[in-house]
Formats: C-alpha cells, sequence, structure tokens
C-alpha cells in the first residue's frame, strides 16, 4: 500500500509551555517559532503544539475556574485570548500567526484592539467567536480551554521549572531546549524520521 512521506507516526513532535508576557517567551516565538512556519512544509514534518499558561495558578470557586498568573492580570487576558483563539482557528499556520501577532503586540493593554489588529492581520473574520469566547457571551468556553490547558501544564513530568519550557519528542532536556528556542526549524530537520529521510532527503 502507498505510504504517505508525512505520515503522522513520523512527525517530530514539538510542545512549547509558555507565558503571554513572559519576555523570553515572545522572543523564541518572534524569532525561532516565527522562522519556521514561514516554511510552509513545516507542519508536513511536525506537530507542534503551544500552551499559554507557563507559571500560573488554577482555583475552583462553583463551577469557573480562576486564574492568577505570573505577570498580572494582563497575562491571564493575553493567555485566554491566545488559547480561545487556537479554538477558533482551524488552519494551523494560521493559528499561529495570530498568536505570533499577540505577542508582538501585547505591551498594550487594550486587549480588544490588538485581538482585532491581529485578527485582520492573519486574515481570520473569527474576531467575534475569539472576543466571546474571551470575555463575552460564551466566555464559560474560554473558561474550560484554558483549564485544559493548565492541566496539560501541570501534568507536565518532570514538572517545569521555568518558562518557556520545551518538550520535544516527548523528552525536556538542555539540549531540546537550546536546539529548539534557537532554530525550531532545524530541529524538524534533524530529527525528522521519514522513509525518505532515512535515505539522505535534506530539508
Amino acid at each position: 500500500l502507498f505510504r504517505s512521506s508525512y505520515a503522522a507516526s513520523d512527525k517530530v513532535k514539538v510542545e512549547l509551555y509558555y507565558e503571554s508576557q513572559c519576555p523570553g517567551c515572545r522572543q523564541m516565538i518572534t524569532t525561532s517559532f516565527k522562522d519556521a512556519f514561514e516554511h510552509d512544509d513545516l507542519l508536513d514534518m511536525a506537530e507542534v503544539t503551544l500552551y499559554p499558561y507557563g507559571n500560573a495558578h488554577q482555583q475552583k470557586v462553583g463551577n469557573e475556574w480562576y486564574f492568577s498568573c505570573q505577570h498580572g492580570g494582563a497575562e491571564c487576558e493575553y493567555n485566554m485570548i491566545e488559547v480561545c483563539g487556537q479554538y477558533y482557528i482551524k488552519d494551523k499556520y494560521q493559528q499561529f500567526d495570530f498568536i505570533e501577532c499577540i505577542e508582538s503586540n501585547d505591551k498594550k493593554s487594550n486587549y480588544e484592539e490588538v485581538l482585532d489588529d491581529c485578527a485582520n492581520a492573519v486574515g481570520t473574520e473569527k474576531a467575534p467567536e475569539i472576543k466571546s469566547c474571551w470575555n463575552g457571551d460564551n466566555k464559560r468556553l474560554g473558561n474550560y480551554l484554558m483549564h485544559l490547558v493548565a492541566e496539560e501544564t501541570d501534568n507536565l513530568s518532570p514538572s517545569h521549572t521555568y518558562v518557556p519550557w520545551v518538550v520535544g519528542q516527548g523528552v525536556h532536556s538542555d539540549t531540546v531546549q537550546d536546539e529548539v528556542g534557537s532554530n525550531l526549524w532545524q530541529y524538524v530537520c534533524n530529527n525528522y524520521r521519514s522513509e525518505e529521510r532515512r535515505v539522505g532527503k535534506e530539508c
């Protein structure tokens, strides 16, 4: 049977655990990750997942989760906007571009304006849905999605001790952290294991 060169089992899995107001996180997303996502075949070879929560904490009161963030309320707002953006923007490249745009502009506290500007910049029409999920009629969804990201972060093994925290192929190490942080594209190329790759195909 024909076997795709880009089988899911061959894909390099990279996970980034971060928080929206962290300078080091912002730098990694707007440099190494942005450069990698400019290659239109990145996601043929890799599965990249971003978790915007970092060193935040959650507490359940009644039926709602409350979050406190390392860098204050603005960080919690932007984390939620990014989580809702990932939920509603289905195209993975457009989804990343939205997060990267938020990261490039999230020093401002005019959240809705930043959300609108970034939605326009990446060409998505999902701004109304993202707003509703973040801080509108559908914010219970946003609250639940944020809780899921919190659980993923809190259940890391080993637990994260700083952010950004990179997991590559299920492993966190200083080597993985450094390689992905400096050049995600090269890390994916070096670790991609398809049949073509084994016979010498280079990125």
